[in-house]
Parts: C-alpha cells; structure tokens; sequence
C-alpha cells in the first residue's frame, strides 16, 4: 500500500490501531517524569526541542483537558517542525504544510512507509482524524480529546528518534527558529494593560456569549498561563479559542449558522482565511467586517494575515517558533482582541483600540519604506570627508566642490526639473533633487512623508477583489516595495565603500589603484543622491495616487507595471555595481544618468486622473 491509498481505508486503519492507542495510555500514563525520562528521553534527541515532549508528558499528567489540547498543539507543531528538519537531509525546499510533508519520498524514503502511514492517519489530510488541523483550528472543546491519541503520538515521535539512532543517523541540522518581536510593535500602539486590566478582560470575556460553556475552562486556563508568565503557552491556546469564537460570531452576524460546523472530511470548515474575507463565498458582504469595525479588522489582519506581519498562529502552528521566546506582547494583544470582541456585543461598546491603524498592510508598509529611505539618504553627508580632489572637506566649500565646472550635473539638473514639473510634485521638491549628496538632513521633508500618512487601508483580499486592471494595485504596490528595498541597499553599500576607502586614505594606506577608485566613486555620489531622491519622489508621487488606480483603464496599468519593472532592474544593477567586490562606479554613473531621463521620458508620457 502506498501513501495514495491511505485515503481509502483509513478507517480500517483507525480501527485497527485502537488497541494500540489503548496500550499506549496504559504504557505511559503511569510512569513518573523521572521514570518517562528514563525509558524515553534520549529518544527526542532528534527532534531538537527535547524538552517540549517532556513538557508535554508534564502537561498530561495533569490529568485536565485544557492541557491535554495545549499538549497536543504543542507536539503538533515539534513534531512537523522536527519531520521537516529529517526531510532536509534529503530534499531542499520543505513544504508549508504537513499533509504535503507527509506524502514526500524524501521523508517516506527515511521513515519508511509504515510510520509514514500512521502519521499520515493521525496528523494527516481532513480525511484522515486530522489531529492537528482539529486541534488548530478551535474544533476541540474541554474533555473532548482522549488522552491516549497523544500518548501515542509521544511514543511514536521516542520511536522515531530510536529508529533514527539505530540506523546511524544521529546528525541532523535544526533550522533556526523565528521570533514574533513584530508583536511588540503592534502593542505599542495600543494602551497600556496592567494586571488589573488583565482581570478585567477575563472577567468581560468570561462573561459574554462568545465564550461557549464546553470553552470556559480553556480561557481560564490561558488566563492561568499567562499569569504564570508562560506566554508561548497561552497564545498557543489562545489561537484556537479565537477562531473557534471568530466563527461563532461569523455565523450570527450573517446568519449562516450551517457554517458553525465540526471538522468533517468532507465539507471545508469556516476559517480565519474565510471570516476575514470582505465577501462571502456567494459573493454576499461578510458582514462581520463592519461589525468588528476597521480598527479591530487591522489588528486582525495585522496579526494573522499580512505577509509582513507577525503571522503569529501559522508560525507557532507550524513549529517555527521556540514556545520559550514568545514575548509577552502576544498574549496580550490576544487578550485586547477578545476583550473588544466581548464589548461589541454588550451594552458599553467602549473600544481600547480604536484608532488603531494597520502596520503591516502592503500600503502601510510602502510608506514605511519611503520615510526610511528618507531618513538613511538623509545621513550620507555625515560620512562624507573628503572633497573629490581628496582634500580634507569643509563645508563651506563642499556644494561648490560637486558642481564646479561639471557639465554632467548641469545635465542632470535639468532633467530633475523637468522631472519635477512633469509629476506636478510642486516646486518645494526642486531644491531637494538637486542638492549634492547628503547636503539636506532628509530627503523627504517630513511633510512630504505626510501624505502617506492617512491612507485608506484595504485588506489583501479588497486589493485583490476591486481590481479588475491587467495589473493589481498590489503588483504596483509590491514593485515600488522592492525598488525602495533595493535602493535602500545601494545607499548602505556606497556609504560603506566611502567609509572603508576614506579611513584607508586617512591612515595612508591606500595604493595607486584605490586612490583612483575612491575619486570615481566620490564623483558619482551627486548623482547617487540625485537618484535616490528621485526613487523618494517617484514613489511618493505613485503613492499619493493609489486611490485612483482603480480608474486607470488596462493600457495605463500596464505602463506602469513596464515603468516600474525597468525602474527595478536599474535599481538591481545598481546594486550589483556598489557592491563591495565590485565597485564600478563610472557603470553606476552612466546607469543613474539613463535611468533618470526614462523617467523623465515616462512621466512626459504618463498622468494619473
């Protein structure tokens, strides 16, 4: 039988391995840690995160169902964590999902078919008992989950790692784990929260309806673990209380209630992906979008669904973070979460984070990255000293000294004037282009920054649903993204290469050659400047305009989306000639100089409504 036909009979599989299950209670529950450590321990080795399955057997010990469900995510995530660091020993790019991970030859090729297949019956697709996915996804309740499933599976993973080490493979590379510090961010923004407020929200959150009577247990025990300063452990158990709440609250308001639904193999269960839609699967509004308001939605989305965002329940649902590390500020933002969700359906509607505007929507991150590049061109002048004869720099004489008797920069004026006129950018950014490098203290003045600052803020699924153009304003968005990454790398590489051959210069410890190099390089900076303001400017300039790319009809956004592409690749080689194993700076020269007067030559071509 091969891993395909484990759909087919999976039931007869359950079955058959009920005494198994049984046993494994039996075997297990009735050992001290002292005793488990003994017979077992050595044999989590391989997983690198030993002292998770061992906590996990503490935690079963309790004898509670709280714990049982916290053990069971827990191990979940080691476990797939721990499978995918085996399958890298063979394959290069792991799957994101375990029930693709499963059904890989490299890990059958290792494993062997028969473990493959129990964990495929186990943790596999929804047809199988899907463990993992029930657990995840806030299907459990308290006292639903029999102890003995998870016994096995901590047997099962002791004979994996015994197997590993009979056949010689004790060596295996652990992948890094990730942090969720984007979570302190995101907390920042919101009010401070004592230990009084704490208690308050469980209180409010207790009380409500949300909260089904099967669940209360599991949100005291969350409260618990946080008080207990076990905070990875509380947002893993707070995760599946908020999809479980999401989706009841998901099926009031819009009146679906086929949609509260247990996990069945043959029907897909109601999601975050699905509840935080703005429409329905018929097309319908979601009406919970409304509901929950828009500051409360950017909360959501921030912490579950912007791909520059913390992601915080796939990455600990998936094994990619230590449970030991996660900080405070996740549970807490949890907890706000559950509290304004708790307030919306009582008679005070008080809200603690309204106002709340998302950090990690594409739009909110594009206007973090202008304000950062800003801010970083802005510093190149304080490591400039010397002028392009190397002589020591004054700064009487240093603008002077970068346009003397230069025709290039002349050229290069009058183009950024054109350029400036043509985007209607208004006169105050005139002076900003044509300053030599580094010479202003930000290159975009804090109220040019500002017209980023209160944007509309659509969810991904609203950029891509509204948008019928050839190319998505997310495209556009992304492609701007990329351009302000790539020449926010070019700065930090010519500022380094200015640093090391100046400092060289000073300790007279240059030769012929570096000389020479460092003059090519020093005659390159004005239009270094020039041309990361204008990346500054043109992005702003498109930013400013993104509410109207609906109205722009397929040809425009196409021109855009050829603009920006050619604009990139400039930006890539850039890149590539400021590196410091290259250093060719008369290439980045004529480069800049090109790539300046496309631009001038689409902006006379291209005009938003």
């Amino acid at each position: 039988m091969g891993v395909q036909e484990i759909d087919l009979c999976y039931e007869d599989l359950v079955r058959n391995m009920a005494h198994i299950f049984k046993f494994s209670e039996e075997l297990v529950s009735g050992l001290s840690q002292a005793e488990f450590l003994t017979a077992y321990g050595e044999f989590f080795q391989w997983t690198a995160n030993s002292d998770l399955f061992i906590d996990c057997f503490e935690l079963l010990s309790h004898k509670s169902g709280a714990y049982d469900i916290l053990a069971l995510l827990l191990m979940s995530g080691g476990l797939e964590r721990a499978l995918g660091n085996l399958y890298l020993m063979k394959g290069s790019q792991c799957p994101a999902l375990l029930k693709d991970l499963l059904v890989t030859k490299e890990l059958q090729d290792i494993l062997g078919l028969p473990i493959i297949v129990v964990l495929h019956v186990l943790l596999g697709p929804p047809v199988s008992m899907n463990l993992r996915n029930i657990a995840w996804h806030g299907f459990l309740s308290d006292n639903e989950l029999p102890r003995r499933y998870i016994y096995f599976l901590l047997l099962l993973s002791a004979s994996v790692g015994k197997m590993l080490k009979e056949g010689g493979m004790t060596r295996i590379c652990a992948r890094e784990y990730v942090t969720l510090s984007k979570s302190d961010h995101m907390l920042k923004h919101m009010p401070e929260m004592t230990e009084d407020h704490v208690s308050t929200c469980e209180q409010l959150v207790l009380g409500s309806w949300l909260v089904a009577d099967t669940n209360r247990n599991l949100f005291k025990s969350s409260f618990s673990l946080y008080r207990q300063a076990k905070f990875g452990w509380c947002a893993v158990q707070l995760f599946p209380l908020l999809e479980h709440t999401l989706r009841r609250l998901f099926v009031v308001i819009n009146n679906c209630p086929e949609r509260l639904i247990t996990a069945e193999a043959t029907t897909l269960y109601t999601t975050f992906e699905e509840i935080l839609e703005p429409n329905l699967p018929d097309g319908l509004e979601n009406k919970l979008v409304p509901f929950v308001g828009e500051a409360l939605m950017n909360l959501l989305l921030d912490l579950l669904v912007y791909p520059s965002g913390p992601r915080a329940r796939d990455k600990l649902g998936h094994g990619e973070v230590d449970y030991n590390t996660v900080p405070e500020s996740l549970p807490l933002v949890l907890i706000y979460i559950f509290s304004e969700l708790a307030a919306l359906i009582t008679a005070d509607k008080s809200s603690e984070v309204k106002g709340y505007t998302s950090l990690y929507h594409p739009v909110a991150q594009l206007k973090q990255k202008i304000r950062d590049l800003s801010s970083l061109a802005g510093q190149m002048s304080k490591v400039l000293c010397v002028l392009p004869d190397l002589q020591p720099r004054e700064d009487k004489d240093v603008l002077e000294a970068f346009t003397k008797n230069n025709p290039k920069f002349q050229d290069i004026q009058r183009t950024c004037c054109q350029f400036v006129q043509q985007i209607k950018a208004g006169p105050e950014l005139d002076p900003l282009l044509l300053k030599p490098p580094g010479l202003i203290p930000s290159l975009l003045k804090e109220k040019r920054a500002e017209i980023a600052t209160e944007r509309r803020k659509k969810t991904s699924a609203q950029m891509k649903n509204t948008n019928v153009q050839a190319v998505s304003e997310c495209e556009v968005v992304n492609l701007m993204t990329r351009i302000l990454s790539e020449t926010e790398v070019c700065i930090r590489q010519i500022t380094s290469a200015l640093q090391l051959r100046q400092g060289q210069l000073l300790k007279k410890e240059l030769r012929s050659r570096q000389r020479d190099n460092l003059k090519r390089l020093l005659s390159v900076l004005p239009y270094a400047s020039v041309f990361v303001n204008s990346i500054i400017t043109l992005s702003t300039w498109i930013f400013s305009h993104l509410d109207n790319y609906c109205t722009l009809d397929q040809s425009a956004c196409k021109s855009i989306q050829k603009f920006l592409k050619s604009t990139l690749q400039a930006c890539e080689n850039l890149r590539s000639y400021s590196s410091v194993d290259v250093n060719k700076w008369t290439q980045a020269e004529e480069l800049i100089l090109t790539q300046l007067k496309a631009a001038v030559d689409w902006t006379g071509r291209f005009y938003f409504p």
